[in-house]
């Protein structure tokens, strides 16, 4: 073999491995979980929620444990009843309420995976109610990781590699996404709000960027998202502000500085508008370790 070829089947060798170290890290960037919170509920039969209907943060997993659940969307209603389970992907509108029981229990763990190139693994598929057969997974990964989740660092480990195992476990079984189409022009505000959602712009300035009118653009918010650009573009300020309320001891007032709310109490109203809570309560729900903010 000559010194140029052996040389060329090296370099081959290593692009290939270099090649695959890379797809590699891309899968595992890809199947990261940003979010991961498990709880179990016990509610009487009056239970209602509708703090949903402005779209979920996360994608859920339900399983009922006693009693019944309705889940309604805009159009179609899921009755989940006790020993089955359910997903609902992340962004999704629905409320929730007990059915003709006198007490539901249930588990619910949220969850969301790390954005790779656009695509996020749990929001490619669709609300998905599963069988008996299936649902036997949700109970026994519940029963299983819910009390090491709510043990030390090392059972936090634990729990989250019982997740992994439990979504690859009915992952085939979920429901495909069936992709939503919207408007050009609603496309181009979306991905421009997307974009901008920490800067003050104006309706005149989104209108001026997407070619139309400043109605148009809210006729197309309310037809086709049944919100509005400022509540679209708060949603967006809401869930990052979910990052410095768990992982720093920031103040609200810093958080609504940095993502440019006019005042702390502008940025407390918008998020209980969104999440039907406060910034304080869910840092006490989700890191209450941190208790700066009061």
């Amino acid at each position: 073999m000559s010194d140029f070829k052996f040389i060329k089947e090296q370099n081959k060798k290593a692009n290939d491995l270099l090649v695959d170290k890379n797809r590699t890290l891309l899968t595992l960037k890809q199947v990261c979980l940003d979010e991961y919170k498990i709880n179990r509920f016990v509610k009487n039969g009056n239970h209602y929620y509708g703090g949903h209907l402005s779209g979920m943060f996360w994608s859920a997993i339900y399983y009922i444990e006693k009693g019944a659940m309705e889940f309604s969307t805009s159009d179609k209603t899921i009755v989940v009843n006790a020993g089955e389970m359910i997903f609902i992907p992340k962004g999704y509108r629905f409320s929730e309420k007990s059915v003709n029981c006198e007490q539901v229990v249930y588990y619910i763990v949220n969850f969301s995976f790390h954005r790779q190139n656009e695509k996020i693994l749990d929001e490619k598929f669709d609300i998905t109610p599963f069988n008996k057969e299936v649902s036997l997974k949700g109970k026994e990964f519940f029963e299983k990781a819910f009390p090491l989740f709510e043990g030390d660092e090392r059972d936090n480990l634990m729990a989250a590699a019982e997740f992994y195992l439990f979504f690859v476990d009915i992952y085939s079984d979920l429901a495909p996404l069936q992709p939503t189409t919207f408007s050009p022009v609603l496309t181009s505000a979306l991905n421009y709000i997307q974009e901008h959602y920490k800067e003050n712009f104006t309706m005149e300035q989104l209108a001026a960027h997407c070619c139309a009118s400043q109605s148009r653009i809210f006729h197309l918010f309310q037809e086709e998202l049944k919100t509005t650009p400022v509540s679209y573009k708060n949603k967006l300020r809401i869930k990052e502000s979910f990052g410095y309320l768990t992982a720093t001891d920031m103040s609200v007032e810093e958080i609504a500085e940095i993502l440019n709310f006019n005042s702390a109490a502008n940025f407390r109203k918008a998020f209980n508008k969104i999440t039907d809570s406060t910034p304080t309560k869910y840092r006490k729900i989700f890191n209450p370790s941190l208790q700066k903010n009061k």
